[in-house]
C-alpha cells in the first residue's frame, strides 16, 4: 500500500536546498541547481535526504501539455521511488519506479486519496537507454507523455509547480509488472516547489531523439583516415658494364648477382 502525505519531520537541508514549513506541509525551496547532462539533455534536479535524485527536463513550451523527461537515480537500498506531479498523491499522475533485475520498471498510476494507487492510462512512458541497474544504484531514464496535464490542471512551464516525492525500502515482489503492489512509504516523503522554467531545454525533441540511440556515454570514435602510401618498385642495383677483354673475348661485366664475376 502506498500513501502520499505532504507532512514529514523537518530537516535543515536537502541536497543544497532550504526547507520551509508552510501550513503543516514541508515545502522545499530549491536553490539554483547546477544542471546535469545525461542522455543528451540538461536536467534540473533535486535530491532527497537518503540520496535519491529526481532530474527533470521539459521543452521550451508556453503551456501544458508537453512531454517531460525524468530520471530517478536511487540507491540499491530503495525498493521503489515515485513522484506525484500534482504535489499530492490524490487525483494526479504518479510516476513510480522500481528495479527489475538489470532494468527498471516504470509504472503509471493515480489515486483518489490516501490509498493504494491504481493504473493510470492517460500517461505513457518511453524508456531511454540510460535506464540501468549497477552495484550501488538503479536509474529510471524515461520520457512521460501525459504527466504535464490532467483533470483541468497542469504544470507551469513558465514558473514553479509543487511536486511530491516518496519512497520505501520494501522490495517490490513482482517487479516485472507495472501494476505490482508496492510497500507503504511511511514518513519517507515531502513536497518540493520545482522551477520548471529552469528545466527548459530549447532542443528538447532533438535531444530526446539523440538520447534514444544511446545512453549519454562517450561518443563512438571517429574512423581514422589512412592515406595510401605510394609504393615504388625496388629495382635491383646494377653495376656498370665493363669493357670486353680483347684477349679472351669474354664480357667481364657483372650484373645484379650476389656472387662475383665468374671466369
Amino acid at each position: 500500500m502506498m500513501r502520499w502525505f505532504a507532512r514529514r519531520p523537518a530537516f535543515s537541508t536537502l541536497g543544497g536546498a532550504l526547507l520551509d514549513v508552510v501550513k503543516g506541509k514541508s515545502v522545499v525551496r530549491l536553490k539554483q541547481a547546477t544542471p546535469l547532462s545525461a542522455t543528451g539533455l540538461t536536467y534540473k534536479d533535486f535530491s532527497t535526504p537518503n540520496g535519491i535524485a529526481f532530474r527533470i527536463a521539459i521543452p521550451d513550451a508556453a503551456a501544458a501539455p508537453f512531454d517531460v523527461a525524468i530520471q530517478i537515480v536511487a540507491p540499491k537500498a530503495v525498493g521503489w521511488a515515485g513522484l506525484a506531479w500534482g504535489g499530492t498523491m490524490a487525483n494526479c499522475p504518479l510516476t513510480i519506479a522500481y528495479p527489475n533485475g538489470e532494468t527498471v520498471t516504470a509504472s503509471s498510476r493515480t489515486a483518489s486519496g490516501h490509498q493504494a494507487p491504481t493504473a493510470y492510462a492517460a500517461a505513457e512512458y518511453t524508456i531511454l537507454p540510460g535506464t540501468t541497474v549497477n552495484a550501488t544504484h538503479w536509474v529510471l531514464d524515461a520520457v512521460c507523455k501525459g504527466c504535464s496535464q490532467w483533470s483541468g490542471r497542469g504544470l507551469n512551464p513558465a514558473g514553479s509547480s509543487p511536486l511530491a516525492w516518496a519512497f520505501a525500502p520494501d522490495v517490490v515482489s513482482n517487479p516485472s509488472s507495472d501494476t505490482a503492489p508496492i510497500g507503504y512509504h511511511n514518513q519517507n516523503k515531502a513536497v518540493v516547489n520545482f522551477d520548471f522554467a529552469a528545466a527548459k531545454v530549447p532542443n528538447f525533441a532533438e535531444a530526446i531523439a539523440g538520447g534514444a540511440g544511446g545512453d549519454g556515454g562517450p561518443a563512438e570514435p571517429r574512423p581514422t583516415r589512412l592515406r595510401p602510401r605510394r609504393l615504388r618498385p625496388r629495382l635491383p642495383r646494377l653495376r656498370p658494364l665493363l669493357p670486353t677483354s680483347p684477349s679472351s673475348g669474354r664480357n667481364e661485366s657483372t650484373t645484379c648477382c650476389d656472387n662475383p664475376t665468374m671466369g
